[in-house]
Protein backbone atom coordinates (compact mmCIF):
# COMPACT_ATOMS: atom_id res chain seq x y z
CA UNK A 1 0.00 0.00 0.00
CA UNK A 2 1.42 3.37 -1.27
CA UNK A 3 1.42 6.72 1.03
CA UNK A 4 -1.72 8.16 -1.13
CA UNK A 5 -3.45 4.94 -0.37
CA UNK A 6 -2.18 4.74 3.90
CA UNK A 7 -3.41 8.45 4.11
CA UNK A 8 -6.88 7.88 3.35
CA UNK A 9 -6.94 5.20 6.17
CA UNK A 10 -5.26 7.15 8.71
CA UNK A 11 -7.27 10.54 8.03
CA UNK A 12 -10.56 7.67 8.37
CA UNK A 13 -8.95 6.34 11.96
CA UNK A 14 -8.74 10.46 12.60
CA UNK A 15 -12.11 11.05 11.91
CA UNK A 16 -13.30 8.34 13.70
CA UNK A 17 -11.50 9.02 16.21
CA UNK A 18 -13.00 12.90 16.95
CA UNK A 19 -16.45 11.44 16.18
CA UNK A 20 -16.12 8.98 19.68
CA UNK A 21 -15.06 11.76 21.75
CA UNK A 22 -17.08 14.51 20.26
CA UNK A 23 -20.53 12.62 19.92
CA UNK A 24 -19.71 11.08 23.10
CA UNK A 25 -19.56 7.73 22.26
CA UNK A 26 -16.61 6.68 24.74
CA UNK A 27 -16.52 8.08 27.87
CA UNK A 28 -12.61 10.24 28.27
CA UNK A 29 -11.50 8.26 31.66
CA UNK A 30 -12.54 4.89 29.86
CA UNK A 31 -9.00 3.09 28.85
CA UNK A 32 -10.86 3.69 25.30
CA UNK A 33 -11.20 7.09 26.06
CA UNK A 34 -7.86 7.63 27.70
CA UNK A 35 -6.27 6.18 24.57
CA UNK A 36 -8.17 8.15 21.91
CA UNK A 37 -7.95 11.32 23.54
CA UNK A 38 -3.96 10.42 23.81
CA UNK A 39 -3.88 9.86 19.68
CA UNK A 40 -5.39 12.59 19.11
CA UNK A 41 -3.59 15.00 20.93
CA UNK A 42 -0.49 13.57 19.49
CA UNK A 43 -1.39 12.85 16.03
CA UNK A 44 0.86 14.85 14.87
CA UNK A 45 4.10 13.41 15.98
CA UNK A 46 2.54 9.74 15.86
CA UNK A 47 1.46 10.27 11.81
CA UNK A 48 4.86 12.28 11.56
CA UNK A 49 6.19 9.04 9.31
CA UNK A 50 3.49 9.64 7.01
CA UNK A 51 5.79 12.94 5.66
CA UNK A 52 8.94 10.79 4.65
CA UNK A 53 8.74 9.36 1.10
CA UNK A 54 9.61 5.90 1.30
CA UNK A 55 9.18 5.56 5.10
CA UNK A 56 8.07 1.74 5.55
CA UNK A 57 4.93 1.44 7.26
CA UNK A 58 5.98 -1.35 9.72
CA UNK A 59 9.19 -1.49 11.78
CA UNK A 60 9.51 -5.08 12.20
CA UNK A 61 13.04 -5.07 10.53
CA UNK A 62 14.28 -2.84 12.95
CA UNK A 63 12.45 -4.75 15.75
CA UNK A 64 14.59 -8.25 14.96
CA UNK A 65 17.71 -5.77 14.72
CA UNK A 66 17.00 -4.74 17.98
CA UNK A 67 16.07 -8.32 19.26
CA UNK A 68 19.67 -9.81 17.81
CA UNK A 69 21.32 -6.82 19.78
CA UNK A 70 19.57 -7.40 22.80
CA UNK A 71 20.28 -11.22 22.59
CA UNK A 72 23.78 -10.56 22.04
CA UNK A 73 24.24 -8.78 25.51
CA UNK A 74 22.67 -10.70 27.23
CA UNK A 75 24.78 -14.11 26.06
CA UNK A 76 27.46 -11.35 26.06
CA UNK A 77 27.31 -11.72 30.42
CA UNK A 78 28.98 -14.61 30.25
CA UNK A 79 31.75 -13.94 28.03
CA UNK A 80 35.62 -15.05 30.66
CA UNK A 81 37.22 -11.86 29.91
CA UNK A 82 36.64 -8.44 28.85
CA UNK A 83 38.90 -9.13 25.88
CA UNK A 84 36.54 -11.89 25.15
CA UNK A 85 33.74 -9.42 25.21
CA UNK A 86 35.54 -7.16 22.74
CA UNK A 87 36.27 -9.85 19.99
CA UNK A 88 32.45 -10.80 20.38
CA UNK A 89 31.33 -7.49 19.84
CA UNK A 90 33.43 -7.08 17.28
CA UNK A 91 32.04 -10.15 15.74
CA UNK A 92 28.79 -9.08 16.13
CA UNK A 93 29.02 -5.73 14.46
CA UNK A 94 30.86 -7.38 11.71
CA UNK A 95 27.90 -10.10 11.09
CA UNK A 96 25.30 -7.76 11.21
CA UNK A 97 27.08 -5.48 8.46
CA UNK A 98 27.21 -8.76 6.54
CA UNK A 99 23.73 -9.36 6.83
CA UNK A 100 22.66 -5.46 5.66
CA UNK A 101 24.97 -5.79 2.77
CA UNK A 102 22.95 -9.48 2.09
CA UNK A 103 26.70 -10.89 2.14
CA UNK A 104 26.06 -14.93 3.12
CA UNK A 105 27.37 -14.97 6.61
CA UNK A 106 28.02 -18.81 6.96
CA UNK A 107 31.15 -17.91 3.94
CA UNK A 108 32.63 -15.94 6.31
CA UNK A 109 33.24 -18.66 8.45
CA UNK A 110 35.73 -20.17 6.09
CA UNK A 111 39.82 -19.17 6.81
CA UNK A 112 41.33 -18.91 3.45
CA UNK A 113 45.15 -18.49 4.75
Amino acid sequence: MDQEQSQIHIDAVYEWMGKQIDEKKVKPNSNLGKATCYGLKHWEKLTAFMKVEGMPLSNIALERLIKRIVLHRKNSLFYKTEKGAYVGDVLMSIIQTANEAKINVPELSGCSH
